[in-house]
């Protein structure tokens, strides 16, 4: 193959993932964790099976890591598969100490990359070009004092260098997501600026925290990590398209542009962003708790319409190319399944294929 193919092909296979919370959306379907075993939903074969590929395997009866899809410390967030590796993120015996690690695609070869801050908690990881951005919390839990960090860590697959990208204090947090936009990396995140001891003493007021909490949507410059955008909203998902970045602030639906710096209003019915490759429509989700039916939406960020593609069950999970991924809304695991793009918009979502679960 010439050099520019070769180019060309590497971009297809590193183009962003969609992530969820413990599940990474692809052309060719999704990969999640269940129960320390990776899987893959394949779309080519409709079945949600594990990734191991050893013969005579025992699978999920041995829970070792002679599986090769079990990983005895993963985290149910952070990984992704890029071009021939799957990266993840591991657990070491203090709780406080996370490391990146990668893979073959059938879970051998097994490396670990580079260690993490300390961390208490890893909230989601983005896989951009040759850039892993990984974000974390970190607490010290005996000093109720002492302020709780938010903290990104940026480390290069190709030059296996890292650094801390980005931190800030509070009192507590809780993270929504991070996109990548025009040399400007998205977040969102509410942090509470009061400690657990002075929600105590006024615990007759059971909205104390929420009265000093808040939510932003910040935009750091991809180079320096410096902050270069501040809205007041939270992200849901935090979904970005042509240049349009999608947040709530309160039940307000609305999108910053990025390329005038202006913002807009667009539904004041709350609507529920759903992750996206699209590069002209931003899809939404409802859900009414009177019927427990969900409604799909369909945004055109041409003209700015908004008009309501169907209604079901499903919980529209992602939009990736031609595809739709959703998952089941009840029982106790999450099954998923997926539908022509081209049938879905037209309101048709009879022929939605589950995945034949392989495996367990």
């Amino acid at each position: 193959k010439s050099t520019d193919n070769k180019k060309s092909e590497q971009k297809a296979q590193l183009q962003d993932s969609i992530t969820g919370y413990t599940e990474q959306y692809f052309e060719d379907g999704i990969l999640y964790v269940d129960d320390n075993y990776m899987r893959f939903c394949s779309n080519a074969a409709n079945e949600d099976g594990l990734i191991c590929a050893r013969p005579n395997c025992k699978h999920q009866k041995s829970r070792t890591e002679e599986c090769g899809a079990y990983v005895d410390n993963i985290n149910a967030t952070g990984f992704a598969k890029r071009g021939d590796k799957i990266y993840y993120i591991g657990a070491g015996d203090t709780g406080e100490d996370y490391s990146l690690y990668s893979e073959d695609l059938e879970g051998q070869n097994r490396k670990k990359l580079v260690k993490l801050p300390k961390a208490n908690y890893i909230f989601e990881a983005l896989y951009h070009d040759n850039t892993v951005y990984i974000a974390y919390m970190y607490k010290n839990y005996t000093d109720d004092a002492s302020k709780t960090i938010l903290g990104i860590y940026k480390y290069d697959t190709g030059s296996e260098q890292g650094n801390v990208y980005f931190e800030t204090k509070a009192y507590g947090f809780s993270f929504d997501g991070i996109v990548m936009g025009k040399d400007t990396l998205y977040m969102s995140y509410v942090c509470s600026n009061v400690s657990n001891s002075d929600v105590l003493k006024h615990k007759s007021d059971k909205y104390y925290e929420r009265k000093h909490s808040r939510k932003f949507v910040k935009g750091l410059d991809v180079k320096s990590g410096k902050e270069k955008v501040s809205l007041d909203g939270y992200g849901n998902n935090n979904t970005l398209l042509y240049g349009k970045l999608f947040y709530n602030a309160g039940k307000d639906n609305l999108y910053y542009d990025e390329n005038t710096g202006e913002t807009q209003k667009i539904s004041g019915d709350n609507l529920i962003p759903v992750k996206s490759t699209d590069k002209q429509y931003a899809y939404f989700m409802s859900y009414d708790k009177k019927t427990k039916k969900r409604t799909y939406l369909r945004y055109d960020t041409s003209n700015d319409e908004m008009n309501i593609i169907a209604q079901g069950d499903y919980i529209l999970c992602a939009v990736y190319e031609d595809k739709v991924y959703l998952s089941n809304a009840e029982g106790e695991k999450t099954e998923y399944s997926y539908i022509a793009l081209y049938d879905f918009v037209k309101g048709d979502i009879t022929g939605v294929k589950k995945y034949k679960s392989m495996w367990g």
